[in-house]
């Protein structure tokens, strides 16, 4: 699951192994897995963490963690329950009544997401949600942002995990659970990743999109067009064209990890560059049926 959305391990768990363990030793144990989860992903995109995030946002959060895990060692269990079942709850109830609610992207706001994000991750073992919320913000692509994620995990997990075991809150019986925890993480990891690389598309062929119009050149279906209306059309067609070729200058569809390709070559839309239909289609073939079955679809089954 971390492996696609950037954060969501440990806050299931936490739960499961509190089933089974003190709720203590399940944070402890835990934060091994998400250790070792992150590692794992991290080794794969590595190449795609932004480093500018990683220090801004890494730095505050490795402080406040060794922080939140000396306040974890001081802590009563029943102190601990109560902490995470009221994360849980508050973090349910802001997903439900505002889950399109985003926060500024200003460094100050990074700076601050970072520690908070920490110090919860050290204290009961989850910082995850907090740290994709600021992330989010920044609007970097998808692997970027579940690289990012996972090489500020992995910083933060190696300072709790420090100071966890420094304060003696993992029990000597209980060592042995790291060992089969590292073999799932990569199971997991493994599998997380290879499903991110098939969410969304990363490229984008336009068809028919010609982006011009004339009194003998209408629709694709019978309508007339007025020499007016034409003209308003194309006014219309010339700002858009404009607006994106403006977006493809500024990155903003590199930024996004997004390649489109415009497949008419007399086009009017001049912002993406041109391949020819047939390449498109030798491109896009392997991932559709070449010869779907659609034989009664309209049929009640």
């Amino acid at each position: 699951m971390a492996s696609v959305t950037g954060f969501g391990s440990a806050t299931i768990l936490i739960p499961f192994a509190s089933l089974v363990l003190d709720l203590k030793q399940a944070i402890v144990l835990v934060a091994f897995f998400h250790l070792f989860s992150n590692a794992f992903k991290l080794l794969s995109l590595r190449r795609s963490v932004d480093r500018r995030l990683l220090l801004l946002f890494g730095l505050p959060s490795i402080a406040l963690a060794v922080l939140g895990a000396w306040l974890f060692g001081a802590l009563e269990v029943g102190a601990l329950a109560a902490g995470f079942a009221g994360f849980i709850i508050v973090f349910a109830i802001y997903s439900l009544v505002k889950p399109s609610w985003k926060l500024p992207d200003r460094n100050s706001v990074l700076v601050f997401g970072g520690a908070l994000s920490g110090f919860t991750a050290g204290l009961i073992g989850l910082g995850g949600a907090i740290r994709s919320m600021f992330l989010v913000s920044t609007h970097i692509e998808k692997e970027v942002y579940v690289a990012t994620a996972a090489a500020i995990a992995v910083v933060v997990d190696i300072s709790r995990i420090a100071a966890y075991v420094a304060g003696g809150s993992l029990e000597s019986g209980n060592y042995w659970y790291i060992v089969p925890l590292i073999v799932v993480a990569f199971a997991g990891t493994r599998l997380g990743l290879r499903l991110l690389r098939y969410l969304g598309a990363r490229r984008i062929y336009l068809v028919g999109v010609d982006f011009w119009m004339a009194t003998t050149h209408g629709y694709s279906f019978a309508q007339g067009r007025t020499e007016g209306a034409c003209e308003s059309n194309n006014r219309q067609f010339r700002h858009v064209n404009g607006w994106l070729c403006e977006m493809v200058k500024n990155g903003t569809f590199k930024r996004f990890g997004l390649e489109v390709y415009n497949t008419y070559e007399r086009s009017g839309l001049r912002a993406f560059p041109f391949v020819p239909f047939d390449q498109a289609v030798e491109d896009v073939v392997g991932i559709v049926e070449k010869s779907p079955d659609l034989s009664s679809w309209y049929e009640k089954n």
